[in-house]
Parts: structure tokens; sequence; C-alpha cells
């Protein structure tokens, strides 16, 4: 997936270098985003592994390109949240 972000950036020309990753992601989520030479922004979650969107909301910039989220559900949760 990472990948396919570089290239969809790469196309639509925009340069987009950041990739957030919570704490609570596993592992694999920051090694493949440096792989595509993204920066890693990590972001604390809280104790069982959520995003405050209100956190969340403060590392967007129009250099990140994604955010790992561990959990799809927790993901959709703070994207609802930054958009009521």
């Amino acid at each position: 997936m990472t990948f396919n972000h570089c290239e969809i950036f790469k196309s639509i020309k925009q340069k987009r270098t950041k990739i957030i990753v919570p704490y609570a992601a596993h592992g694999t989520n920051s090694a493949s985003a440096a792989f595509v030479s993204f920066r890693i922004v990590p972001l604390k979650s809280e104790s069982d592994g959520s995003i405050l969107p209100e956190k969340l909301k403060e590392f967007l910039t129009p250099e990140i390109a994604e955010e790992m989220a561990r959990n799809p559900i927790l993901k959709l949760k703070s994207i609802v949240s930054l958009h009521k």
C-alpha cells in the first residue's frame, strides 16, 4: 500500500514525504514506509492503541501522505472526528 501511495503522489505531482505512524502500529508499517523513502512521523497512541483526533490533527500538513493506524476502525473514528 505504501508503494502505491508513493506512485500516486508522483503521478499527480504532489510532494508528500512523510507518513504518520502511531506508536501502537506494527513495526513493519514504519519499515515499509522507510523502504520507499518516506520519513516517519511518530505519533503517541493512547493506552488502548487509539489515536485522539485532536492529536492527529496537529500532525496533518501538506507533506503527509498517510496515517498508518493498526486498526481500521480506530483510523475511521479518527478521520470522521476530524471532519465534524
